[in-house]
């Protein structure tokens, strides 16, 4: 009806966006050993810290809960606050 591309031909800024532009960059390098020796230690760092608080809430609970030391009589409410925490 008169507009621009009805006589099936695109206009140039229309034409130049549909074009795909293939790169020729080269693949990345593989990441170096020393980032992944990095990543293997924080994670070590990691689940040895999950560990020892692990370990402490435990004793913790032996503590709390065991007759001869506090004697907390209600051990569901112990459990409801570290589970909250």
């Amino acid at each position: 009806m008169g507009g621009a591309g009805d006589d099936g031909t695109k206009p140039p800024a229309a034409a130049a966006a549909m074009d795909v532009v293939s790169s020729s960059s080269p693949a990345p390098a593989p990441a170096p050993a020393t980032s992944v020796l990095k990543s293997v230690l924080l994670s070590y760092a990691y689940v040895s810290v999950w560990i020892t608080l692990s370990f402490s809430v435990i004793v913790y609970n032996k503590y709390i809960l065991d007759p001869k030391m506090y004697n907390w009589p209600f051990s569901l409410s112990l459990t409801m606050i570290h589970m909250a925490f």
